[in-house]
């Protein structure tokens, strides 16, 4: 209310958010959320209050949502939409039916008897989010509506094997970096540093054996 009132004398959300005290986008974060929330139900898209029974209104899997691109190319919004100032009916019309897609995995519909696939911000809001870029994912999540289903095929098995990978990499460099913490009172650290070595001598050869069969 008070950025709708005061815009027109030339006063910007950052200064409302500035004088709030919000350092994190936050306030601009709140009115896009409310705008799509506005924009649904304004063009009977979808209302709020129809959302499944018992669940409470978990506006931040909305504004949340509404930061990452799957959420934002699924809705039709450009990469740079939250630069500005929000405005209303951010959506584009050809995009409503898919804002009303999002808003039915997000909160569910008690008159159509629909549950919401988002029980749990983390991390659930991320993995569709993840869905929404993989065509063939996004796909499969339109069609049967499970997002454990969906999402074995952006959680590939080759995924999994590259993220174990680099975590395992980023934590050995964050060892090593520690190395001056090292005393000899613990032997089986030893025996850990030898496994992994053992380990990471295990892998570079099999990766190695693959890359030279596909060759």
């Amino acid at each position: 209310d008070w950025f709708m009132k005061e815009k027109g004398s030339g006063t910007s959300l950052q200064d409302i958010a500035h004088r709030l005290g919000d350092r994190h986008d936050t306030v601009k974060r709140l009115v896009n959320g409310i705008f799509v929330l506005d924009q649904a139900k304004r063009q009977k898209v979808y209302d709020i209050a129809d959302r499944s029974s018992g669940r409470a209104f978990a506006f931040s899997h909305l504004y949340t949502a509404l930061t990452r691109t799957g959420f934002q190319d699924f809705l039709g919004l450009p990469a740079d939409w939250r630069r500005d100032d929000p405005v209303p009916n951010p959506v584009p019309k050809d995009n409503l039916e898919n804002l009303r897609q999002v808003l039915l995995w997000l909160y569910g519909s008690k008159p159509d008897s629909i549950l919401p696939v988002v029980t749990s911000q983390n991390p659930h809001i991320k993995q569709l989010d993840e869905i929404l870029q993989k065509p063939i994912a996004r796909k499969t999540m339109l069609a049967r509506n499970k997002l454990s289903e969906a999402y074995t095929l952006v959680n590939t098995p080759t995924v999994q094997f590259e993220t174990a990978l680099l975590n395992a990499f980023q934590n050995a460099e964050d060892a090593l970096s520690k190395i001056s913490g090292y005393t000899d009172e613990d032997p089986s650290l030893v025996q850990a540093a030898d496994s992994l070595r053992k380990t990471s001598r295990i892998i570079f050869t099999t990766m190695s054996e693959l890359k030279s069969q596909e060759n």
